[in-house]
C-alpha cells in the first residue's frame, strides 16, 4: 500500500484511519508533508462517513450477497440456503479464581 512518497501510510496506519484512529503520522516518515496529507485523508474519510446511511440491522448491503458468493466460490465453499443471525457478542469473560 505504501510507496516511496507515502511511506507513513502503511497497512497499520490505514487500518487506524479507517477505524477513526489517530491522524498524525509517526516514525521516520513523519514530516510536515505527511502531516498535511494525513489531515486531508482524515477530512476526506470524515466527509464520506457523514454521507453514509447505515443499513437496517439484519439486511444485506447492496452487492454484499454477490461479494460473499464470489468469495465463497474462490474458496470452494457454498452459500448456505438460510443464514442464521449472528450470536450476540460475549460481554466479558471472568475466570473462576480461587483466592
Amino acid at each position: 500500500m505504501a510507496d516511496e512518497r507515502d511511506r507513513w501510510l502503511d497497512e497499520a496506519a490505514a487500518e487506524a484511519f479507517l477505524r477513526g484512529g489517530p491522524t498524525e503520522p509517526v516514525g521516520p516518515a513523519a514530516d510536515t508533508r505527511a502531516a498535511m496529507e494525513a489531515a486531508r485523508l482524515r477530512a476526506a474519510l470524515d466527509a464520506l462517513a457523514a454521507m453514509a446511511v447505515p443499513a437496517p440491522l439484519g439486511t444485506e448491503l447492496p452487492g454484499e450477497g454477490v461479494a460473499v458468493d464470489a468469495y465463497r466460490a474462490a474458496r470452494g465453499a457454498v452459500r448456505p440456503a438460510a443464514v442464521r443471525p449472528a450470536a450476540p457478542a460475549p460481554t466479558t469473560f471472568r475466570a473462576n479464581c480461587v483466592s
